[in-house]
């Protein structure tokens, strides 16, 4: 059989449920066995205290660079929910970062994400949810060593429901920012740094 016609036969052919069933069950044990790592990670470094890092916008500009978060700039953020800005919290474990959570807030939107490293410092989840004037959004991405993202899961809905509302077809989730290691945080410079 010629070349061209084999590569045609060969996509001609139906899917094998066997091997899509296998493959959703080993993305699943997946799922779970980094859900039971990140839940032991995080009660061993909930254990620990805190770092934190802050960015207050003055306007709709990224350039606003990250500061370790005095008790000053914490008070500042309570006072105004609606500044906008990011706090992330940082926790470890003994053997390095193990949990990262950034909340930003701003007047009309607001996200919590949350990032479980393995002891080698790359990611496993990151979980993120956030909600805008009108909709809610919860976005996980579960990440192998290599960082490639080998499961998800997604919710979208309005925040005010209503009888005959449909979300517009052309809304969807926002996916969140994925720092595939601890390197890779926008504060990993202070992260560095002794306290």
């Amino acid at each position: 059989m010629p070349l061209a016609a084999a590569v045609f036969a060969l996509t001609q052919q139906a899917p094998d449920p066997g091997r899509a069933a296998s493959a959703a069950a080993g993305a699943s044990a997946a799922r779970v066995r980094i859900d039971a790592a990140c839940k032991r990670r995080d009660a061993r470094a909930h254990a620990w205290e805190p770092r934190r890092f802050a960015r207050i916008f003055a306007a709709a500009s990224s350039q606003v660079p990250w500061r370790v978060a005095d008790s000053q700039t914490l008070a500042r953020i309570e006072r105004g929910p609606d500044i906008y800005s990011e706090l992330a919290t940082v926790w470890s474990d003994g053997e390095g970062v193990a949990t990262v959570a950034i909340a930003v807030r701003s007047l009309d939107y607001r996200a919590q994400t949350s990032y479980c490293f393995r002891p080698s410092g790359t990611l496993a989840r990151v979980d993120e949810t956030s909600s805008g004037t009108t909709n809610s959004d919860r976005e996980r991405r579960y990440l192998d060593e290599n960082g490639a993202i080998v499961g998800s899961e997604s919710t979208l809905a309005p925040l005010f429901p209503r009888a005959q509302f449909t979300l517009s077809p052309d809304v969807s989730p926002a996916m969140p920012d994925l720092y595939r290691t601890v390197g890779a945080l926008p504060f990993f410079s202070l992260l560095a740094a002794p306290p």
